[in-house]
């Protein structure tokens, strides 16, 4: 209680963002208040104040994780294709055979 108290009228965290460092918690299972504090000092770190913050950011997250994933997809499927050099024909060496 003193914890959650401190939270609420010392750090002046609205209790919707409390509950929402709580679920994360609870997602990566830690029960801890000591990790939602965390939580909590990362977003106001990254000046997240409110819900909407809060889900902005998650899909910021979901999207570079989904860039990150089909980038690596990519990278793999070049992997498997054997590399064929190439020869770049410039104009001077048209000249020279001349």
């Amino acid at each position: 209680m003193e914890t959650v108290n401190l939270w609420l009228h010392k750090d002046n965290y609205v209790p919707e963002l409390i509950l929402l460092a709580l679920r994360e918690a609870v997602l990566n299972q830690a029960y801890s208040l000591k990790y939602i504090d965390r939580i909590l000092l990362s977003w106001e770190r990254q000046n997240i104040r409110s819900a909407q913050d809060v889900q902005r950011e998650q899909q910021r997250k979901r999207m570079k994780t989904q860039d990150n994933s089909t980038s690596q997809a990519r990278a793999k499927n070049n992997a498997d294709r054997p590399s064929i050099p190439l020869y770049h024909w410039s104009s001077n060496d048209n000249k020279k055979g001349e």
